[in-house]
C-alpha cells in the first residue's frame, strides 16, 4: 500500500467531521446576516432596544423547541406542543383568578403536562405507533378538556405582575437589564444540551435515534428514553404557554397554534434531520435566532403573514433538500 493511500482515509475522515461542524454553523452565521441586512433595511433594527425584543421572541420560541428537538432526535415529532402551551397558558390564568397560589398552579400544570407527554411516549413506544398519530390524538383531547373546563377557552383575568415583568423587553434580572425569559430559555438551553451531550441519557438517546432496534442489544432502555423525552417536551410546552400569558396580557385556547410549525422549522432549519439520531440542541438555538430574526424582518418590511409561512417553508423545503441527500445514521450503524 502506498502512502498516499494510507492517508486518504485520514482526509476522508477530516472532510466527515468539517461538514457537522459546518452545518451547525451554518444558523448561527445566516442569522447575522439577516440580522445586519436587516439594520440596513429598517431604521432602529439593531438598536438595543429591538434586540431585546428579538430576544425575548426568541426565548419563547427557543424554550418550547428543546422539547420538539428531543423528540425529532428520536425520529419522532410531537404535535401536541400548540394544545399543551394552551393548557397552561390558559388553566394558569384561570386557576390563579380562583385564588390559587401561584406557585401551585406551575407546579400543578408541569407535573399535568409531564404527565401527558410522557403517557404520549409510552403509548408511541408500546404500541409501535408513529407519535405524529399520537400526540395529534392528545392535542385533540387536550385542547377538548380545555374548552371544557373554560367554556370558551379564552380568559382576560391577570397573571401577577412578575410573570409580564420576566416577559417584558424593558425586563431586568438581578439588576442586569436583560429579561428573565431570557434567562431561563439560557438555563433551559445549557440542562438540554448536558443530557445530550454529557450524560449516559444523551448518549442513550442519541442510540435510539439512530438504531432503535439495535439499542436494547445495547442494553438502552429505549421506552424509557421515550417516555422522558416526551415529558420533557410537554413540560417545555407548559412553561412557554404559563410565560406566553405574561406576554400578551390574557389566555386563550389558540395561543401555541403558531408555535407547532415554528419548532419544527426551528428544529430542521438547524440542522436536525428528522429521520433522528443526529443534530441536536445547539444547532436548533441558531435555527430559533435565524426564524426570529427573519419573520421580524419581513413583518418589518410589510410581509403578511400568509407570506411569511410560504417563505418559511421555503426555507424548510431547501434545508430538508440538502440534508435529505445524507443516509440517515441507522443504514451507517
Amino acid at each position: 500500500m502506498t502512502p498516499a493511500a494510507i492517508r486518504m482515509p485520514a482526509k476522508f475522515l477530516r472532510g466527515a467531521r468539517t461538514a457537522p461542524a459546518l452545518r451547525a454553523v451554518a444558523p448561527y452565521a445566516l442569522a447575522v446576516i439577516v440580522f445586519l441586512v436587516g439594520g440596513q433595511v429598517i431604521n432602529g433594527f439593531t438598536d438595543l432596544v429591538n434586540v431585546r425584543s428579538l430576544l425575548v421572541i426568541a426565548a419563547l420560541l427557543g424554550i418550547v423547541s428543546a422539547g420538539q428537538s428531543l423528540t425529532i432526535l428520536l425520529a419522532g415529532i410531537d404535535l401536541s406542543i400548540p394544545a399543551l402551551m394552551a393548557f397552561s397558558n390558559v388553566l394558569s390564568v384561570e386557576l390563579y383568578g380562583k385564588g390559587w397560589s401561584f406557585g401551585v398552579v406551575i407546579a400543578a400544570l408541569l407535573v399535568g403536562a409531564a404527565l401527558i407527554g410522557a403517557t404520549s411516549g409510552f403509548v408511541s413506544k408500546k404500541l409501535n405507533a408513529h407519535p405524529l398519530i399520537i400526540t395529534l390524538a392528545v392535542s385533540s383531547m387536550v385542547t377538548g378538556g380545555v374548552l371544557t373546563y373554560t367554556q370558551g377557552g379564552e380568559s382576560t383575568q391577570a397573571l401577577p405582575a412578575w410573570i409580564s415583568e420576566a416577559v417584558s423587553p424593558a425586563g431586568h434580572t438581578a439588576g442586569v437589564a436583560i429579561p428573565a425569559v431570557v434567562v431561563v430559555w439560557a438555563a433551559i438551553a445549557a440542562l438540554v444540551v448536558f443530557l445530550q451531550r454529557g450524560t449516559v441519557f444523551g448518549r442513550h438517546l442519541y442510540a435510539t435515534g439512530a438504531n432503535p432496534s439495535a439499542a436494547p442489544y445495547a442494553l438502552v432502555r429505549t421506552t424509557w428514553i421515550w417516555v422522558v423525552c416526551f415529558a420533557l417536551s410537554a413540560v417545555f410546552a407548559a412553561v412557554g404557554g404559563i410565560l406566553l400569558g405574561g406576554l400578551s396580557g390574557g389566555a386563550s385556547v389558540d395561543a401555541g397554534a403558531p408555535y407547532l410549525f415554528l419548532t419544527v422549522a426551528a428544529v430542521v432549519v438547524g440542522g436536525t434531520p428528522l429521520l433522528g439520531g443526529r443534530g441536536g440542541y445547539g444547532p436548533t438555538i441558531g435555527g430559533v435566532l435565524l426564524i426570529t430574526v427573519l419573520t421580524t424582518l419581513l413583518v418589518g418590511v410589510g410581509v403578511d403573514q400568509q407570506e411569511q409561512q410560504m417563505l418559511l417553508g421555503g426555507l424548510i423545503v431547501a434545508v430538508v433538500a440538502i440534508y435529505g441527500r445524507q443516509a440517515s445514521v441507522r443504514t451507517q450503524i
